[in-house]
């Protein structure tokens, strides 16, 4: 009867972790397109030139509970070894149909690489398993001590996991859940300021903890342990955040996303659990449900915070011309249109946030140039060429005009200034990456060079070069 209750729980939660694995491999689920005759080709394809150690490790780490996961679903019925040979396969298969449907979509690209470390993550989730099933299982006793038996146990502890995995996902506010604003063409209620957004962030990260915490109290069989759990739950989901902020995001401090209004909003969220946990279970259930729907509402409804959120281009690909993609949708310009001027110690950005926005542009030229086999005309001479190309046409449009006319642009020739910034800027972009060149970090040593050319004594309203000082 524990064999079958523990298969039981294993399974629902492999198909949803299964679901959650599909979503993130698949998505934007934009621009399906037929793919070569050679489907499979990724299979024998040679090495990537573009492998990092956190895109191995995290292709690892996503699988690992898969691995597991099929491991104790299969483990009743089949013998330990067969189990572990049974899940791994299954799970490379998975990772094989994944990788394949990519090939379907131009801003994904299946990869030889992922599919292994993928097969490697499942195998080493299921040698866990496997290990941990030759003692006493010390987890599966301590659920059957505190977790309700049947679906409602079952249910919870699978919501309670799932909470934790979507956290890897980024989002505009931390806990948040159910953005449908793209999709849905929703405009924000009301313009963004730095006291506004700080109080519906907080109300976001408010009820999503109480909803969680809720949801703990009517699956543990005595409300005592409600706020222990609650409070490991929370340090699993922090720690998720944590880890997907240095390792997808690649922020420079790995508690970017605890600002005061996630702070305040988890502590409303435990104050308002403690309060609520004596209630009657069926009112503890509406309630949890309610917080839901108003998190939804909320996360919907509050404008983008300008500072936080990466630029359009940064979020997805589209199949055509390479800067169609920074045109950005309907729903966005309406949003940009409610945001405020931001008090002054609001307009200076970080260079960490500039740095994760790099990234993802380097990232996203990558997969536009990989999808379209562009990587054999990127060679750095090329590159540098195109990119003298794009700033002579940059500086085509200042042809002629004097300063003053220079610094007054009419909107139509201000618009095409910006494409060609912005060419200059993605050549650029590219041309460090293929030539291995951290550009940041050279703009940064740059800049330390030039302050001692240019000493502020010395050069201040000066504009002869440092050797004529």
């Amino acid at each position: 009867m524990k064999a079958s209750i523990r298969a039981s729980l294993a399974g629902y939660v492999a198909l949803a972790y299964t679901l959650v694995i599909v979503y993130a491999s698949l998505q934007p689920f934009a621009g399906w397109r037929m793919p070569p005759p050679e489907v499979l080709g990724f299979l024998t394809a040679s090495w990537p030139r573009y492998v990092t150690a956190n895109d191995i490790a995290l292709n690892i780490a996503a699988y690992l509970p898969l691995g597991a996961l099929l491991f104790f679903t299969l483990r009743p019925p089949l013998s330990a070894a067969f189990a572990f040979v049974l899940a791994t396969a299954l799970a490379a298969l998975l990772s094989l149909a994944l990788e394949s449907v990519q090939m379907f979509l131009p801003t994904r690209i299946a990869s030889n690489v992922d599919l292994l470390s993928n097969s490697a993550g499942a195998a080493l989730g299921a040698l866990a398993a496997m290990l941990l099933t030759l003692w006493n299982n010390p987890l599966a006793t301590l659920r059957q001590r505190m977790v309700r038996a049947g679906p409602l146990g079952d249910c919870g502890l699978m919501i309670i996991a799932l909470w934790i995995v979507i956290q890897f996902q980024p989002s505009p506010v931390a806990f948040g859940s159910g953005n449908l604003r793209d999709a849905l063409g929703i405009a924000p209620m009301f313009m963004h300021s730095s006291q506004a957004y700080l109080l519906a962030e907080a109300a976001v990260v408010a009820l999503a903890v109480t909803a969680i915490g809720l949801v703990i109290s009517l699956l543990l069989q005595t409300r005592r342990y409600t706020l222990r759990v609650m409070i490991g739950t929370l340090l699993l989901t922090a720690a998720a955040k944590s880890v997907a902020a240095m390792a997808i995001t690649r922020t420079a401090n790995w508690l970017q996303w605890l600002t005061p209004g996630v702070a305040g909003g988890m502590l409303a969220g435990a104050i308002g659990v403690a309060l609520l946990v004596w209630l009657a279970p069926a009112t503890r259930a509406v309630l949890a449900m309610l917080c839901v729907a108003a998190g939804i509402a909320f996360i919907n409804l509050m404008p983008d915070n300008p500072y936080q959120t990466p630029p359009p281009f940064m979020s997805s690909l589209q199949p055509t011309h390479l800067w169609y993609c920074c045109s950005g949708s309907r729903a966005r310009a309406r949003r940009a249109s409610c945001v405020e001027p931001p008090p002054f110690h609001l307009k200076v950005h970080s260079m960490s946030r500039s740095c994760v926005d790099l990234d993802h542009l380097r990232d996203a030229l990558r997969r536009f140039a990989a999808a379209r086999d562009w990587e054999q005309f990127h060679t750095p001479k090329n590159l540098a060429m195109a990119l003298a190309v794009e700033a002579a046409e940059l500086l085509e449009h200042f042809q002629w005009l004097t300063a003053a006319q220079s610094a007054c642009l009419d909107a139509r020739r201000k618009r095409a200034v910006a494409d060609e910034i912005a060419d200059v800027l993605l050549y650029l972009t590219r041309l460090a990456d293929v030539l291995g060149i951290d550009a940041l970090a050279a703009a940064r040593r740059k800049i330390r060079i030039n302050a001692r050319k240019y000493p502020v004594r010395r050069a201040k309203g000066n504009a002869r070069k440092y050797s004529e000082l």
